[in-house]
Parts: structure tokens; sequence; C-alpha cells
């Protein structure tokens, strides 16, 4: 067998397939005679000799394509509602249709955070009637007996873990 001399960054793929080796490797050095060899973060070392008697050189890899850019995201809007309990015509949210963005010299921000409108609207929905509807179902004295304690609590001194 013609003794090949392996380099940095050449890629070398195994002698017999049936073996249980790693089936493609990329020369990461040689020091010696001894190969640092491997495929992503991980290396291995090993005698140049065994490694050229399991491996032959081949072409590199054809490049990776490039990746998609996303495409825009369209603007989530909300229609007026004619009332304050968002009892508009429609409860869906319509979509607007966006331009795509002209290119700007400044870093790009990322997008801001979408959150799920028919959630928003139901926790306001139940969250704005929860607390003055509770206060009218108590009588005078348990809401005093209520703010008593809670005061007490605020004005405690804090707990100190052992």
């Amino acid at each position: 067998m013609i003794e090949q001399t392996p380099v940095p960054g050449e890629w070398w793929e195994v002698v017999d397939p049936s073996s249980r080796r790693i089936p493609r490797v990329r020369v990461k050095s040689v020091d010696g005679d001894r190969i640092v060899w491997g495929f992503g973060s991980n290396k291995f070392t090993s005698p140049i000799r065994m490694f050229t008697e399991r491996y032959r050189r081949v072409p590199p890899p054809p490049p990776k394509p490039p990746r998609a850019v996303p495409r825009p995201r369209a603007a989530v809007t909300t229609p007026p509602s004619s009332s304050s309990n968002g009892g508009g015509s429609s409860s869906r949210p319509s979509v607007a249709p966006t331009t795509p963005p002209e290119p700007s010299l400044k870093a790009p921000q990322p997008p801001p955070r979408v959150k799920n409108l028919d959630a928003v609207m139901l926790g306001r929905l139940g969250g704005a009637k929860g607390g003055p509807a509770r206060a009218v179902k108590l009588s005078a004295a348990r809401l005093s007996a209520i703010g008593r304690t809670a005061a007490a609590a605020r004005w405690a001194a804090p707990k100190v873990a052992p």
C-alpha cells in the first residue's frame, strides 16, 4: 500500500464500509507520527500509519446550500369594538397585509413578542370584574377583617429562615 501523508483539512473515508468505524472524517492536525482527526467538534488521536491503513483520501463534500431567509410576518390587528367589553362585530383578529421592510444600515431588531389576543381579552374580562364583584358580595365587617389581616401582614417583620 502506498503511504499517504494526511494534511490538516483533508477529508478521508473508511476503506472497509462493513466495519463499524466512522464513515467520513476530517484531519484536524498532524503532530510527528500522530494524527488528530474527527468530525464536527469530536476529536480522536491515532498513529498516522494505522489511520492511513483504515482510511483513504476523498474529495471534500459539496458546500451546504444557504439558509432560507424568513418571510416577514403579517401584522395582527383587532377591529374596533363598540363597547368596552369587546363586543364588536367579530371576535377574531383581522390580518393586515404588510410590505417587506426597506433595507437599513442599522442592526436588525428582534421581532416584538406576539401575544394571543384571544387569551388577552379573556384575561381582561375576568380580571376587570373579579375584585369589585367580590367586594360587593362581602359584608362590611368581613371586608374590614380582610383589610386588617392584609395590613398586619404588610407591616410585620420579615421572616428569617433558620
